[in-house]
């Protein structure tokens, strides 16, 4: 009754007075019903009951009656609030058995590079695991030695390591270019969710760019001198270099400053390799002027020539004929990743990041670590592989799904990356109290079993 009353007057009115019409009691016969037939049909079988009821004139307002309800009532269901529904999640379905690779296929390859040491390193030990069980593959580990060359000549630590990167890219056939490549500079970087997020990010990370440029370049030019968004980038809000002009950062959406992180980097094993080149390179020439170097500051140096080059392009009007010579100016790709979907680097601060356990709407019992109403689970990590499902079916809890682990989570962009790193100015204490909440910490010795024996 609340929902009739809530009808407005005018519609109202208009309802009582049809009732009210139709009280008044119809002349026509009930048995006239037959009257309605053409001629042929007078003189054919008579009409069944059905057929005269159908034809009867109370009938018709009974079926009046019915189409005006219907109109109430989808009147009522418009006017009535609803709850609508975010997104649909398609379950996950494990895959058929793989057929043999072929040619054309791209692969995906995990690249650590750290100074070479005969001690065990736990860092890389957790890394490794990390990377394990989730189902990344083995990673490649590119070592170099802190102040050696291969010869055994004192050389720069920086060019040292870059040099052993852009070796080891180098080595790798030819045929394997569009090959997608993640290099880690860090050993003390933990995955926390499956290589299928971290690769869709990283593509639509790209695609969104390359909107974007599109915006102030060209097409022409774009293919002409090869100019678009390739190599991602991690960033972080504390500039990782201890040369004040080497901090050159951008604005991020929540306003927050980000600052490149040579600790994380992501292309096809192509543009890498080019871009790797040219970094030993500039970092040969620095050296060469005695300057004070990094690898940060050898990144944000080639991406100024990128970001001038672009410049130059736009203030030539887009015309491919006024370009400078290409030997003049080169376009690296580089491409930052202010939302930290792919990595995340902690720092000393750590006061936007929290540990969520989101909350799954079909189970809606009270549970700790219950995620915000402002905060949700993005649909790439809840149609992906389970947590804990291994192909032996063997890992427990099996039923869980990815509502029901906690994940590091940037409250600040309300973002869940793919990868949690530290950065030399995080707390030590990190190592330990954080490992403890990744998700995968109480099954990590079983899911670890299962992905050696598979």
């Amino acid at each position: 009754m609340k929902l009739i009353w809530s009808i407005p007057a005018p519609l109202r009115e208009t309802i009582q007075r049809f009732f009210e019409s139709n009280d008044e009691t119809d002349a026509v016969d009930p048995e006239d019903s037959v009257g309605l037939l053409n001629g042929n049909e007078k003189h054919h079988t008579p009409p069944s009951r059905l057929q005269r009821d159908l034809l009867n004139s109370r009938n018709r307002k009974a079926w009046l009656y019915l189409a005006f309800f219907g109109i109430i009532l989808i009147f009522i269901a418009l006017a009535a609030p609803t709850r609508r529904v975010a997104r649909v999640e398609l379950p996950f379905m494990p895959a058929t058995a793989a057929a043999r690779p072929r040619q054309e296929d791209r692969f995906l390859h995990i690249v650590i590079s750290q100074a070479w040491s005969s001690e065990a390193s736990v860092e890389l030990c957790k890394t490794v695991l990390t990377a394990s069980t989730l189902g990344y593959p083995t990673p490649w580990s590119a070592n170099w030695n802190s102040t050696l060359d291969a010869e055994g000549r004192d050389v720069n630590t920086t060019l040292n390591k870059l040099e052993h990167i852009s070796t080891w890219l180098s080595s790798m056939p030819e045929d394997r270019g569009d090959d997608v490549v993640v290099i880690l500079s860090n050993n003390k970087s933990w995955f926390q969710v499956r290589p299928e997020v971290l690769l869709k990010r990283y593509f639509a990370i790209l695609e969104t760019g390359n909107k974007e440029l599109g915006h102030h370049v060209s097409a022409d030019v774009r293919d002409l001198r090869d100019v678009g968004e390739k190599v991602v980038f991690a960033t972080q809000k504390r500039c990782p270099s201890k040369h004040e002009a080497s901090c050159q950062g951008q604005e991020a959406g929540d306003k927050s400053v980000h600052y490149l992180s040579a600790n994380f980097a992501m292309g096809s094993m192509k543009d890498l390799k080019t871009l790797w080149q040219h970094a030993a390179i500039r970092a040969t020439e620095l050296t060469a002027r005695n300057a004070t170097l990094d690898d940060h500051s050898v990144f944000v140096s080639l991406l100024a020539d990128q970001q001038q080059y672009r410049h130059t392009i736009r203030e030539q009007k887009n015309h491919a004929e006024d370009l400078p010579a290409q030997d003049e100016f080169q376009d690296f790709g580089i491409h930052l990743d202010l939302k930290n979907e792919l990595s995340y680097t902690a720092a000393l601060n750590t006061d936007d990041i929290e540990w969520i356990k989101y909350h799954n709407p079909t189970k809606p019992e009270t549970r700790k670590w219950i995620s915000p109403p402002d905060l949700y689970l993005p649909v790439d990590i809840s149609i992906s592989a389970p947590p804990l499902w291994t192909i032996d079916g063997t890992s427990t809890p099996l039923h869980n799904t990815w509502h029901d682990v906690q994940l590091l989570t940037s409250t600040s962009s309300n973002t869940i990356p793919a990868i949690i790193q530290r950065g030399h100015t995080s707390r030590p204490t990190l190592s330990t109290t954080w490992w403890e909440k990744m998700w995968f910490h109480p099954y990590g010795r079983r899911l670890l079993d299962t992905f050696v024996l598979t």
